[in-house]
């Protein structure tokens, strides 16, 4: 745990350095289940880990299957909005909406009133944002729907095929173009119609799986970053110890800390998940995701702390520390750049 709790605190660095819009962990901030006694003990050690993030640096955190266990139950999901707030919410930063789904109850199927409920608020959402046309809308979730193809077979590591096609074309319908998720430990991407689904690796406990060709290999722990601009989100992962120095724009000669001091222009640079593209070189694994809605934007930063991860972390607790609540992250971050609030709800 002493050197999973060490890699958390490299990338808490490297965040405060590079300065991003705002940070993202797509699940599993803790690893021993609701209910045992490591859990709490966890949940401390993930608040201290995180105590070092710089307080201007809004964090959001997404529900992953050993936060709320693989069979969740009503007290299961009562605790952890008591932790950590609400499981499925929305917020808009830069006219760019993210949507936060709770992708467990979507796996297990245990609590079917509360999936048939998020299947419901998910269409309203997807609605309303489209209606406000968004410069991007992006997703984010814990498991990935699928990590090569859309017809592979149902595995611990994604969501039932029978759920695939339907709730993937509604989204892209809706004009999705990503959606980022957790829970492999490793790096992959695919693509749904004009969706790119990217799967990200984790800070603190990369596993050894095999790639879209059967290559086996492990990811370095890192995590990634995420550029959001007016006509595309570009992304790249990278290992803690290639974490660059200063980010630039694609195409152009922009350093992160000049985008995020505002220098930059309308758009702007995140740090978040990693996408295992197609493209690789000796610093990390990226790909883009082409936009047909042109408009101003800014972005995120997303360390990916996945299950396993350090046996250790609820970001619940870091998250009340910080802001109390994930409505108040929210409107902190539109406060910083005097945008309107986007308070996150739940139905």
């Amino acid at each position: 745990m002493a050197i999973e709790l060490e890699l958390v605190r490299r990338a808490v660095r490297q965040v405060n350095r590079l300065r991003p819009r705002f940070v993202v962990v797509t699940g599993d901030m803790v690893n021993a289940w609701p209910g045992s006694r490591r859990f709490p003990g966890q949940v401390r050690a993930f608040r201290e880990a995180f105590r070092g993030l710089d307080p201007g640096i809004p964090l959001f955190t997404v529900p992953g299957n050993h936060d709320i266990s693989n069979r969740p139950t009503r007290s299961r999901l009562a605790r952890y909005r008591a932790i950590f707030g609400e499981d499925r919410y929305t917020f808009w930063v830069g006219g760019v909406c993210f949507v936060v789904l709770n992708s467990t109850l979507l796996s297990a199927g245990s609590i079917p009133e509360e999936t048939r409920r998020q299947s419901r608020w998910l269409t309203r959402t997807l609605r309303e944002a489209r209606a406000r046309v968004p410069q991007h809308l992006v997703v984010f979730q814990h498991h990935p729907w699928f990590l090569f193809r859309v017809e592979e077979p149902d595995s611990y590591f994604n969501l039932p095929r029978r759920l695939r096609g339907p709730v993937l074309s509604r989204m892209n319908r809706a004009g999705v173009r990503a959606i980022f998720a957790g829970h492999y430990h490793h790096n992959a991407s695919a693509r749904f119609e004009d969706i790119e689904l990217v799967t990200s690796g984790s800070i603190s406990r990369p596993l050894l799986k095999p790639d879209s060709v059967g290559r086996r290999s492990r990811d370095p722990a890192g995590l990634r970053i995420v550029w959001v601009t007016a006509s595309d989100i570009d992304h790249r992962f990278y290992g803690l110890d290639d974490v660059p120095s200063s980010v630039a724009l694609p195409g152009e000669g922009v350093c992160a800390r000049d985008l995020f001091s505002g220098s930059g222009g309308a758009s702007g640079t995140v740090a978040a998940l990693e996408s295992g593209g197609p493209q690789e070189n000796r610093r990390g694994y990226g790909g883009r995701v082409p936009s047909t809605r042109p408009r101003a934007g800014r972005p995120l930063v997303s360390p990916d702390l996945l299950n396993g991860v350090l046996a250790l972390i609820v970001i619940g607790l870091a998250v009340r520390r910080r802001r109390a609540s994930p409505q108040r992250l929210a409107a902190a971050g539109y406060a910083a750049h005097g945008e309107r609030p986007a308070i996150p709800t739940a139905v």
